[in-house]
């Protein structure tokens, strides 16, 4: 474990007489059981909330200790410094403090103490952190005018995540709607739209067909 300032305030406590229980309980040098709050700590992605109490130190500031360690302190000594990286809970449970639960061993140990869900939220976390600065560089190249199609293998993401980003309804068209689009648009313009030569209605049809065809190019140029 790398020097610290809990490292430092966890010999602090247990100079002064804080020790932990068999069963987890912070019991203070006046014999009293200690009141714990959780933190808010994350650890490589995946948020770890562990059972800490405060003291002050003689310099009037408040010093936090995180049970774990002062259970590892008290069980290894500096040898939970010394000999270790960090503090390990067996069962993967970050907030059992019990004797028998805490150990000392490898980061790596430390990771498959974690239960199979955990490991996955830390993977998941992980990579939604790296494609948040993915979308940086994506987020450039398309303001420069690159299409779906060069930032989907340049970046492995999917079209349809391009889409739901950059098109304006945030969804991406598919071939099919913009075929029922046109569709419509073309059935639409033959109910309203009378012939002003009353020529045949079928020459309207086909006219307006062309225009469907129009449309439906410029709603893909528009959403690529």
């Amino acid at each position: 474990m790398k020097n610290s300032k809990a490292k430092q305030a966890t010999r602090l406590a247990y100079r002064r007489g804080y020790r932990v229980s068999p069963s987890g309980e912070v019991v203070s040098p006046t014999g009293t059981i200690r009141k714990l709050n959780l933190s808010h700590n994350k650890e490589r992605g995946y948020a770890r909330r562990y059972w800490q109490f405060s003291i002050r130190n003689g310099e009037g500031k408040t010093n936090t200790i995180l049970v774990h360690k002062l259970v590892a302190y008290q069980k290894f000594g500096e040898a939970a410094y010394m000999a270790a990286e960090c503090v390990r809970h067996l069962n993967g449970d970050p907030q059992d403090n019990r004797f028998d639960n805490i150990e000392i061993g490898t980061l790596k140990e430390n990771s498959m103490d974690i239960s199979k869900e955990g490991r996955r939220a830390m993977t998941a976390k992980a990579v939604a952190a790296s494609r948040r600065k993915d979308w940086d560089l994506i987020d450039a190249d398309r303001s420069e005018g690159m299409v779906y199609t060069s930032l989907a293998p340049k970046y492995g993401v999917s079209l349809s995540c391009l889409g739901k980003r950059y098109s304006k309804n945030g969804k991406r068209p598919t071939a099919r709607a913009c075929n029922r689009r046109a569709h419509f648009r073309v059935l639409k313009h033959e109910r309203y739209k009378r012939a002003s030569d009353g020529g045949p209605r079928i020459i309207q049809v086909e006219e307006t067909a062309d225009q469907g065809d129009a449309m439906k190019d410029k709603f893909v140029r528009d959403n690529k």
